[in-house]
């Protein structure tokens, strides 16, 4: 899964076009992936741009929410559904992304909760996701 960011709806931010790694400056952050926050900082430190992470969560829901109050911006995973109060937008010099894998064996005893979420991964088109 690819990553961006989400703004709230209301700021200057949300209206501009292309957003690049400077732009991000001066903008307070929200930590809602610690990993994904630490390869921003990364990225922002080797770049020459200065970010300030003012808040922490423990996921990339309880940053959407956050976002949405207006407490700040946050990197969130593109395909993740944001409320009007909030924008989800590319940056175009960052590409942070994730592989995510489910595995199960295969023979093995699984309980009917396991079963149903195996069909719905299998039953879902995740091209739209991936691209």
């Amino acid at each position: 899964r690819d990553y961006g960011m989400a703004a709230p709806s209301a700021h200057a931010i949300a209206a501009m076009k292309d957003i690049c790694l400077t732009d991000l400056s001066g903008l307070g952050w929200i930590e809602g992936d610690a990993d994904v926050a630490e390869e921003l900082r990364e990225r922002c430190i080797a770049a020459g741009i200065e970010i300030e992470f003012r808040h922490s969560c423990s996921s990339n829901r309880c940053a959407v929410d956050l976002v949405a109050s207006g407490l700040g911006c946050a990197l969130i995973p593109a395909s993740l559904q944001v409320p009007p109060e909030v924008v989800s937008l590319p940056i175009v010099d960052l590409a942070i992304s994730r592989t995510m894998v489910f595995a199960t064996v295969s023979g093995r005893q699984r309980s009917v909760a396991t079963d149903a979420l195996i069909r719905a991964i299998k039953a879902r088109s995740w091209k739209s996701v991936a691209n």
